[in-house]
């Protein structure tokens, strides 16, 4: 008896925006840069300090090496390196700054309980120094990071979710502001179509409609999720 040939189970077809990598290369490349010049502060404030102090070597490289890994601590505890918040606003300096001054604050309390008066340079002078010089390499990072995107490269990729309209006035706006490094990768309309009933909207794929989008957002292929005017949903969704 002949056996029935069996269907091979055709692949599911990809759409070209879920082959992207769920976390994109620069923003690694931007958080290894930032975590090296952040800890180059502190190591170049450090040796900056066997010049200008009066401690030995040794005791600067004691305190120095127990400096960098509290600060290391503090500005993964003030999420200085989210890969979030590069590029955008005040939001990376301020982080930036809160670790370093939270390190400040434990350097200066272990000092204070345990009257270590070795402590004090590092209070004053090691550590806000090093604070200012990572801020100067994290403004030199921003520079480039803007005149790559400039450029359409380093861009965080983010979903619009809205009516057609509303996601065609995003399109606009980010493509407009190159700089502030967004582009909108993929959409999800109340119809699950673009304007007209095509798949597209300004050259950007329409993925599914709006109860698609949950599953879209958690699918860690977008970096943000920007919901715009929303007939269809209320004010509770």
């Amino acid at each position: 008896a002949e056996v029935p040939a069996q269907r091979s189970p055709q692949a599911p077809v990809q759409e070209p925006w879920q082959h992207e990598p769920r976390r994109p290369r620069w923003q690694g490349c931007y958080q290894r840069a930032a975590i090296g010049l952040d800890l180059f502060a502190v190591v170049v404030s450090s040796a900056l300090y066997t010049q200008w102090g009066t401690a030995d070597n040794l005791i600067v490289l004691i305190i120095g090496s127990s400096v960098l890994v509290l600060t290391v601590c503090a500005l993964a505890v003030a999420r200085a390196w989210d890969p979030l918040v590069f590029g955008h606003g005040s939001a990376e300096f301020t982080r930036l700054l809160r670790g370093f001054l939270g390190a400040v604050v434990v350097v200066a309390l272990v000092s204070l309980g345990s009257e270590l008066p070795e402590g004090r340079p590092w209070v004053f002078g090691v550590l806000p120094i090093a604070g200012a010089f990572a801020a100067l390499g994290r403004f030199g990072l921003r520079r480039e990071l803007h005149r790559r995107r400039r450029a359409g490269q380093a861009m965080a990729r983010m979903l619009a979710v809205g009516t057609e309209e509303s996601v065609a006035a995003l399109i606009t706006q980010t493509r407009r502001a190159p700089y502030e490094g967004w582009t909108v990768a993929a959409a999800c309309t109340p119809t699950g179509s673009g304007t007209d009933g095509s798949g597209q909207i300004a050259g950007v794929p329409v993925v599914g409609d709006l109860d698609a989008a949950m599953s879209l957002a958690r699918s860690g292929r977008f970096d943000a999720v920007s919901v715009g005017q929303t007939p269809a949903w209320a004010p509770w969704r």
